[in-house]
């Protein structure tokens, strides 16, 4: 009875061990989504300013074109290529 006891004993303190590495890698999973979230939060808000900027600048460039058309040529030799873009009516 004793042998099976300590055999009992054992096998409970082998399943304790089990469980805390258990909670520490939970807890650690925990630490790491929430730092992933964060990041991801940044992220979104570094592209919202982004997004907000190209738009602003593109406003710009519209207003200047209205008013300078001289612009629009130099934008479509300048601008488009970089981009990758195709002038309108224009072929490459």
């Amino acid at each position: 009875m004793s042998a099976e006891r300590d055999q009992l004993k054992a096998e409970k303190n082998k399943i304790d061990k089990i469980l805390v590495k258990a909670q520490a890698d939970l807890d650690d999973l925990r630490k790491q989504y929430g730092n992933l979230r964060r990041e991801k939060a940044r992220q979104n808000g570094v592209m919202v300013q982004v997004a907000q900027r190209l738009q602003s600048a593109s406003d710009q460039y519209l207003k200047l074109v209205e008013k300078y058309p001289e612009l629009r040529e130099l934008g479509e030799t300048v601008f488009l290529p970089v981009m990758g873009g195709v002038p309108e009516g224009k072929t490459e």
